[in-house]
């Protein structure tokens, strides 16, 4: 189950630290429905590996709350699109730059956002890593394709979890069907230009290649 959400999706909590003090083990937590889930599938199959992501569409703001269950091959996938309706997912005409100044935890105040804001964002997913022993995976990241300094904050935010050696994977909605398929926001082949929708040169299209150029190793086939 991609991006458990029960707490938005019911009681529009966004917040864990207003979630779990009240509602922290009922139907709605997450918590309590995953293992089972879990159990349903190692009943028939032992040894596929199994995701697992964090409530409240996986965020890395939720993972401290994830509860870790003893099963070897789950591996335990997070989300990154954070800071999403400061910078990542900003209409056309945003004007958030990366780095820059902006309010990002809603208490009125402009906040840092920097590298070393992305630093101490993907840290916090090591941290996980090293107190429990799962592999951690980052299965969607990525940014509306005109966001100001795209190319920038990308080259880094990639560059921060190879350095950690994490997989990773990056969101690309790319339709095909007719009705849908000028919804390109984060198709990074049509470059900052909202009105384009076809492939063209882009500066984050650049920096995405140049990192993964980087990458010489691949996983083995079984």
């Amino acid at each position: 189950m991609v991006e458990p959400n029960g707490a938005c999706v019911v009681y529009n909590i966004w917040d864990p630290t207003d979630f779990y003090p009240r509602l922290g083990n009922t139907l709605v937590d997450w918590n309590a429905l995953y293992p089972r889930i879990v159990a349903a599938v190692r009943h028939v199959d032992p040894n596929t590996p199994i995701l697992v992501g964090p409530m409240g569409w996986s965020s890395i703001g939720w993972l401290p709350y994830l509860k870790p269950i003893d099963d070897s091959r789950i591996v335990v996938a997070v989300h990154q699109y954070e800071p999403q309706s400061e910078y990542t997912h900003q209409d056309p005409d945003g004007t958030h730059r990366y780095p820059g100044r902006m309010d990002l935890d809603d208490d009125g105040l402009s906040d840092c956002f920097d590298r070393q804001w992305l630093v101490e964002r993907i840290q916090s997913i090591a941290t996980f890593q090293e107190s429990h022993g799962f592999p951690m995976a980052i299965t969607e990241y990525g940014l509306k394709r005109w966001v100001p300094d795209a190319a920038e904050f990308m080259a880094d935010q990639i560059t921060l979890l190879e350095n950690l050696g994490m997989s990773h994977a990056l969101w690309a909605f790319i339709p095909s069907w007719p009705p849908l398929v000028e919804i390109d926001d984060f198709d990074v082949l049509h470059g900052p230009d909202p009105w384009n929708h076809s492939n063209t040169d882009s500066d984050l299209l650049d920096a995405i290649q140049a990192v993964w150029e980087r990458s010489s190793r691949r996983p083995p086939v079984d």
